[in-house]
């Protein structure tokens, strides 16, 4: 596997760069306008679901939607309110089987949210729960662990935040507005 410290101690970044191409031109590009439109065209609340780093990617889009004037929220904050029919449910898990966001995808399901999943996972747990699956496929990196999974679905969120504030006609002085101004 190659190395993306070069022998200099300088990091390769082409390399990374590289990974994260190779991992993007293997995304449906359709699923991703599709999940997009899902989330414009919800009426309901938006929660997140994910563990980890692949949960805090999640996490930086459910605040920008926040920024963007929908209803949503990130399991784990204590605000995070009841959902059901009419609401949306979205899940990062590059595994598709992390035991906790299985069990929590399967109750959004008994009460009637729709889900949607971005993973690596095809067959996994989570993808025969989901009304939606975004897949990718999985990788050898030179990155430790799942980092260029993380790397990758923060990417992928922040291109649906563009698109989703360029085709939900949104302005960017009401973007600005639901920004925190306490930072």
């Amino acid at each position: 596997m190659p190395s993306y410290i070069r022998s200099n101690g300088e990091l390769n970044l082409e390399l990374i760069f590289n990974e994260l191409r190779d991992i993007n031109n293997s995304l449906d590009d359709a699923a991703a306008e599709r999940m997009s439109r899902e989330v414009i065209e919800c009426r309901g609340k938006i929660v997140g679901l994910g563990a980890g780093r692949m949960g805090y990617s999640l996490q930086a889009f459910v605040m920008r939607l926040s920024h963007l004037g929908y209803l949503a929220y990130m399991l784990g904050d204590t605000s995070v309110p009841r959902i059901g029919v009419g609401d949306l449910v979205l899940i990062n898990s590059s595994s598709g089987e992390t035991p906790s966001v299985c069990l929590l995808a399967e109750i959004a399901k008994k009460n009637g949210a729709k889900v949607i999943l971005l993973t690596s996972g095809r067959g996994s747990t989570l993808a025969k729960l989901a009304d939606e699956v975004i897949h990718y496929k999985k990788t050898q990196s030179a990155q430790l662990m799942k980092t260029l999974y993380e790397q990758f679905s923060y990417l992928f969120f922040d291109s649906c935040a563009s698109y989703i504030a360029m085709n939900g006609n949104l302005s960017i002085k009401e973007i600005e507005t639901n920004h925190s101004i306490l930072e």
